[in-house]
């Protein structure tokens, strides 16, 4: 499992940096990993609501609605909002 959590910091990572443009802290990084660990474990739980948030996506993984999960928290940030 070493390899999957190495893989998740990786993909919130670019994620964060390709949002912020600019790369992640260890608290932002700690926070975002937290919130994926816990979205993958209810959607595993839960298939309606995996499929509600990934519907339209061909990756019919807990781990996808997950990371979209992630993704909308980094887009409501304040950093990313007044950004734009």
């Amino acid at each position: 499992k070493e390899n999957d959590n190495s893989i998740t910091d990786d993909l919130i990572k670019m994620a964060y940096a390709k949002t912020m443009l600019h790369g992640i802290d260890d608290k932002s990084l700690a926070a975002l990993k937290k919130l994926f660990t816990a979205a993958m474990l209810s959607y595993k739980k839960n298939d309606a609501a995996k499929e509600k948030i990934i519907a339209d996506n061909k990756i019919k993984k807990p781990e996808a609605a997950a990371l979209t999960v992630v993704i909308n928290a980094i887009f409501n940030l304040d950093e990313f909002v007044t950004k734009n």
